[in-house]
């Protein structure tokens, strides 16, 4: 078995769940743990939140992609002094702090995503000087931003749709002609929608001359991400649901039901540096090999 170590840092905060608004006040504690006194220069917190951007080197050249990807936004940071230096005694020492989640001037706190090309973080990170030669030590923890709206924007109403091979977009006339004749008829409930809600509707395979292998439901995010080259946007798969397998029923009503994943998703946002929107696809796969997508851009926001 491994020994257990005779000292070791901590952080932990009084949130449970770790969520916090803009404005909120984040206390925590540090905790100090060792099987005899140790010594240490000082204890400092940092709180930071920070934009990072990944830029692809084959769409805006080799110098501004490592700029980009190596420079991250700051959008929150702040140190705090949490204890100067002294000898601790042995046992644990657990030592509180505190701090208003305010932004760096001239930004603002997006919610925490984790993107491909855009991600948002925050972080506690302690860090504990040691003494002469003995290594510091440093503990992180991360911690969550949402931003809910005060109030939910207008309801939209259900978005029917039809998809046949008469009104298939981006498609040849004489790929059209080869497709198998089908109708699939249904209803989204929203395209705006609270993040916190499952996204949710129907559909009716109505016709299909040939057999359906699957239904597929694909959450898409697509990330901007603005350059002094240009804005670069790339679509990326965040999920896949599979709501129907096999040659389904014609007439039947099949349940669309999908929750958003969390950190993974986020409100649909803007800024000068970037922008973070989704789409929902709707896939359906024949036996023979054909795939049709239905593509259906929606408006993300949270409430609660």
């Amino acid at each position: 078995t491994k020994p257990q170590s005779p000292m070791s840092l901590d952080v932990k905060l009084d949130r449970a769940d770790r969520v916090y608004t803009p404005g909120d006040t984040l206390t925590g504690r540090v905790i100090v743990s060792s099987d005899s006194g140790l010594s240490h220069n000082g204890i400092t917190v940092h709180v930071e939140g920070c934009l990072y951007l990944q830029v692809n080197a084959r769409t805006v050249g080799l110098f501004e992609a490592f700029y980009t990807n190596a420079k991250p936004i700051y959008l929150l940071r702040h140190e705090i002094d949490a204890q100067p230096a002294q000898k601790l005694p042995g046992g644990t020492t657990e030592i509180p702090f505190e701090c208003d989640l305010n932004p760096v001037d001239g930004k603002q706190l997006f919610e925490t995503y984790h993107g491909v090309y855009v991600t948002v973080t925050y972080l506690v990170k302690v860090v504990m000087q040691r003494p002469l030669l003995a290594k510091h030590l440093q503990k992180n923890t991360e911690f969550i931003i949402e931003n809910p709206l005060a109030s939910p924007p207008e309801p939209t109403p259900a978005v029917p749709f039809r998809i046949s091979p008469e009104v298939l977009e981006n498609i040849s006339s004489r790929s059209q002609s080869s497709l198998p004749k089908f109708s699939i008829v249904g209803k989204l409930e929203t395209t705006t929608c609270n993040i916190i809600k499952p996204f949710s509707g129907e559909l009716v395979v109505e016709s299909s001359e040939t057999s359906i292998k699957s239904i597929k439901l694909q959450l898409v995010r697509v990330e901007e991400c603005k350059t002094s080259e240009g804005h670069i946007t790339e679509a990326t798969d965040v999920q896949s649901i599979e709501i129907a397998l096999g040659d389904v029923a014609r007439g039947l009503k099949i349940p669309i039901y999908m929750v958003f994943p969390r950190l993974f998703t986020c409100p649909t946002q803007e800024s000068d540096n970037f922008k973070v929107g989704f789409e929902v696809n709707l896939q359906t796969l024949f036996t023979d090999g054909y795939t049709v997508t239905e593509n259906f851009p929606i408006t993300l926001y949270r409430y609660v």
